[in-house]
């Protein structure tokens, strides 16, 4: 990845850091790593444990950020969710995977949050409902 691709990805996080902050979750770990792959944001809100993967495009003519998350990602993403709850000991009885998506629409920043998205992911992708 480039200067310019990595910067506009450390922007992107930071505007979903600030977003998530200001919808009530707390956010625990950012960028956390292991061998099976990198979780972005984990962040807590009403006693559930979200795992976040951000992403980021400012040209969506060939998809929208959540298309760009594919079978490996979802592979990569429950090793390291599984490695996550091993080495953390949670106190929280519930978690699940959200997709943060920020794309650029008519000039300006969009961001959306699909909830519990694994199962989404791992099934068909067609149709998926943006705004126009």
């Amino acid at each position: 990845m480039g200067k310019v691709s990595s910067d506009h990805g450390k922007k992107a996080e930071l505007l979903a850091r600030n977003y998530l902050k200001r919808t009530g979750y707390e956010i625990i770990n950012v960028n956390w790593r292991c061998k099976h792959g990198e979780l972005d944001i984990v962040a807590v809100k009403e006693e559930t444990l979200v795992f976040f993967e951000v992403k980021y495009r400012t040209d969506i003519s060939c998809g929208y950020p959540i298309e760009y998350i594919g079978s490996k990602k979802i592979a990569c993403l429950e090793k390291a969710i599984n490695k996550y709850l091993s080495v953390h000991n949670t106190k929280f009885p519930f978690y699940r995977v959200d997709a943060l998506s920020l794309y650029l629409h008519k000039g300006r920043i969009r961001l959306r949050v699909d909830r519990n998205v694994l199962d989404f992911l791992s099934g068909s992708k067609k149709n998926i409902p943006y705004p126009d």
